[in-house]
């Protein structure tokens, strides 16, 4: 099962009667467990790593016509936030590769991944919407980032801001969404 379906699964079943409530039963910790399950059998299987997360093809549906359409919405750095929570919750969980996939669109939309824990960033909207040249103020503001903030390589920052090493943990958790929700 896909870690987002796993997470869509597990929100669908929140307030369902007779569901425990508490610490235990969060709903991030057991998609967490499940997620960490499959790709722990991907590393058994002989996976070297996993993209997290490739965008799915989505027909339309013409309402004069009624026929299904074909579209193509290209990603906006917004949809980079699911890949950095769930790179930021598995890091350290899994000696897989993390490749972040979708909405890397900037050098900073990089570099929160790569603090997250991803071990790599892939980029296809911003290069479809900008030519290959793009990659080089990529990595330009990647470089100054780096130099501002005084790191040495990408190593030295990767998972820096990783569930595990968060100052609060908890941002990366569902129930954040709630609170955050609440405070609207």
């Amino acid at each position: 099962m896909f870690i987002a379906e796993v997470e869509l699964l597990m929100g669908s079943f929140e307030g369902a009667p007779g569901r425990a409530e508490g610490p235990a039963t969060d709903d991030t910790a057991m998609a967490t467990l499940v997620a960490q399950a499959t790709l722990r059998a991907a590393e058994e299987a002989g996976a070297d790593g996993v993209a997290l997360f490739n965008r799915f093809y989505q027909p339309g549906i013409d309402l004069d016509t009624l026929e299904v359409t074909r579209e193509l919405s290209l990603s906006t750095s917004a949809d980079a936030l699911l890949s950095m929570r769930w790179i930021a919750i598995l890091y350290n969980q899994v000696k897989l590769t993390l490749a972040a996939t979708g909405g890397i669109h900037t050098s900073d939309d990089a570099m929160r991944l790569l603090l997250a824990g991803a071990d790599v960033t892939h980029l296809c909207a911003a290069l479809l919407q900008n030519g290959p040249g793009y990659v080089a103020g990529i990595l330009s503001g990647m470089e100054r980032w780096m130099e501002l903030y005084e790191y040495e390589s990408v190593d030295q920052l990767k998972g820096s801001v990783c569930r595990d090493h968060a100052s609060d943990p908890s941002a990366y958790e569902r129930a954040n969404y709630i609170e955050m929700l609440n405070q609207y």
